[in-house]
């Protein structure tokens, strides 16, 4: 099932959670070993937490709370790298299916369309697993302190962000409402293609009340392309 609802502006107009949450959304309905890892991660991550929480409440001292984040790295970061690859396949996938999707629901022939995946600050958009791998290795030195003293975990794809741009600029600052919903809209599209693509079958497609919120042209550009 692909949803779009008015909530689904959020993941343009709100924090990272949500585009996050749009992408894993693509990740996990597009292969099951997907979801393996999105699990595996997550289980791997409240681990994590839990050493540093447990330092924070001071029920484990220091030295035991490196020693046991010591242990946890050879497999959290692997599952932190696997992740953010999946990632990284799905928006390279649906890159194309996504221009010409918002090419023609705001019938700009020659709109500027890019994405970026960023972590810390970075756009790894074109990173390799080993570069991925290395990046949160480095980045989880320099960030080991912060980590013990605010109890939580500040490395990982739970705290990269995916940022749309449109004629080069961040789509979440500079684009109208009008153009955002026709932007997520657009991702939508993008993600029935890819579906399409992976098992010749297309997925349910639920819309509420989406009409209502485009305007005329918007609206008989996305009936024409629901045809």
């Amino acid at each position: 099932v692909v949803l779009f609802s008015p909530e689904s502006l959020a993941a343009i107009k709100e924090g990272p959670d949500q585009r996050r949450q749009l992408l894993d959304d693509v990740v996990t309905t597009h292969s099951t070993s997907s979801v393996k890892i999105l699990k595996d991660f997550r289980h791997a991550l409240r681990t994590r937490n839990r050493v540093f929480k447990d330092f924070k409440r001071g029920e484990a001292t220091e030295s035991q709370a490196r020693q046991l984040l010591d242990s946890l790295e050879p497999s959290f970061f692997p599952l932190a790298t696997e992740l953010t690859i999946a990632r990284l396949e799905a928006l390279r996938a649906l890159h194309e299916d996504f221009r010409e999707a918002v090419k023609f629901v705001l019938d700009l022939p020659n709109v500027d369309i890019s994405v970026e995946y960023l972590i810390s600050g970075k756009n790894a958009y074109d990173w390799g697993r080993s570069e991925i791998l290395s990046a949160m290795h480095k980045r989880a030195l320099e960030l080991r302190e912060n980590e013990l003293a605010s109890g939580v975990s500040l490395v990982g794809p739970q705290r990269h962000d995916i940022r749309i741009l449109f004629t080069g600029k961040d789509s979440r600052f500079f684009c109208s409402q009008g153009q955002q919903r026709a932007l997520i809209l657009s991702f939508k599209m993008a993600q029935i293609l890819y579906h399409h693509r992976a098992y010749q079958v297309y997925p349910f497609l639920l819309l509420d009340d989406v009409l209502s919120e485009l305007d005329p042209i918007r609206r008989s550009n996305l009936v024409r392309f629901l045809k």
